[in-house]
Formats: structure tokens, C-alpha cells, sequence
């Protein structure tokens, strides 16, 4: 099952893991969770994570629903990268931050994380703590959905703050696009029209990276 939290054309999506998943990660939090992402099917976890920016980008746009296929072909979701996150309890956390706010350069990232609940996402001025459901995925979108939708859907601005309670565990899946060979990527050309003109330069995903890490981190 999917919750869809909207704060304006910004999405982040939640998905809940079916029961069976549920009860292999219930012995073992982490180790579970990391060979379903690293032995899932190639083919079927990019389907997956395809599906769900289709369906978005499909439900953000107005004119018609882009299909799955037709996000597989852009090769969104080739390039994947697997990281785990330990965030130890900090005895000040009003004098820290976890991860100051940023958004994602790439298309998707997944997390599954345990129960302690820091990450927030801006909404509008304020920031709200995002719930930590347990057996749930969260789905941030990232820079590229925002650039390929022409903003239909927006990149998600978030951070992670410390906490005195601790640790918190995640693993995050990044769904980075293609960079070997050079693939250029841009708006699509569908979802342009009068009331929705082009808003972005095409650009490959290594003269992106190149910029983005030249940059301060919440400079988006």
C-alpha cells in the first residue's frame, strides 16, 4: 500500500512492505533489509521504483499519464547506488545537526529505516517530521524527476536532525540515472505545453554531479 504526503508539488511517498517482508525483518532489522535490495531482481526493482515515479508524474501533469515503459526507456533508474546510515545518540542535540537540509541529485531514493523517526521535510516555511511507520519505505523525490517533469513534481528539501535517543539505522537505495556512458536528460517533451513552457537546459547526469558537489549542500 502507498500514502502519498504532498507539501505543494513537493512528494514523498510512503510504501508499506507486505506482511511476509514485515515478519523477516522483525528477528533482524537491518540484515533483511539489505539483501532485499541487494539481491532483488534488476529488472524488477527498477520496474518497481519506475511504476511509482510514473504513476506521479502521471498524476501530476495534466494532459495524460505517462506509463512505466515509457519511464524505462529514459534508463531513470539504471544506475543504483546502495548506502547504510548509523546516527549514534548525540548527548547535545541542540547543538548539532544530523544532516543539514539538501535535496537529492538524482531521480529516487528509497529508505527503509528503523524506528527513531528524525528525518523532517520542509513544507512550505516550516519543517515536519516525516513518521516512522514500521515495515514502511519512503520514496524522496529527487532533482532529476523535478527537471524531466518540468516541476510538475518537485525535488523533496529535507534534513536529519540529531537526537538524543539513538542510534538510528537506515539504508538508502539511489536511483542515480545514467552516467557511463554520457546519457542526456531533459524535460519531457509531453508534458510541455503553453500554461507549462520548458524550464530547464537538457544536461547529462556527470556535469550535474560535477556542479552539485561544487556547491554548498542546502544551496539547491
Amino acid at each position: 500500500m502507498a500514502s502519498l504526503l504532498s507539501a505543494g508539488n513537493t512528494c514523498l511517498v510512503v510504501l508499506e512492505l507486505k506482511s511476509t517482508q514485515i515478519e523477516r525483518a522483525s528477528t533482524s532489522w537491518l540484515d533483511p533489509a539489505l539483501a532485499e535490495l541487494a539481491e532483488a531482481d534488476e529488472k524488477e526493482e527498477s520496474a518497481a521504483a519506475i511504476a511509482v515515479a510514473a504513476r506521479s508524474v502521471g498524476e501530476g501533469a495534466s494532459r495524460r499519464c505517462l506509463t512505466p515503459n515509457e519511464m524505462l526507456s529514459l534508463e531513470c533508474a539504471r544506475g543504483r547506488s546502495l548506502a547504510g546510515y548509523y546516527y549514534p545518540a548525540c548527548p547535545e542535540p541542540e547543538l548539532t545537526m544530523g544532516i543539514s537540509s539538501h535535496t537529492d541529485p538524482n531521480f529516487l531514493t528509497i529508505l527503509l529505516q528503523n524506528h527513531i523517526g528524525d528525518l523532517q521535510v520542509r513544507h512550505g516555511n516550516h519543517w515536519v517530521y516525516v513518521p516512522s511507520t514500521a515495515g514502511a519505505l519512503v520514496v524522496n523525490i529527487g532533482d532529476h524527476l523535478q527537471i524531466i517533469s518540468n516541476d510538475k513534481f518537485k525535488s523533496v528539501d529535507h534534513r536529519v536532525l540529531a537526537n538524543w535517543v539513538g542510534p538510528r539505522i537506515l539504508v538508502a537505495l539511489f536511483f542515480t540515472s545514467v552516467t557511463v556512458p554520457a546519457k542526456v536528460y531533459g524535460p519531457i517533451k509531453d508534458l510541455l505545453s503553453e500554461e507549462s513552457p520548458l524550464a530547464y537546459k537538457d544536461f547529462s547526469v556527470g556535469d550535474y554531479m560535477a556542479k552539485y558537489r561544487k556547491k554548498p549542500l542546502d544551496d539547491k
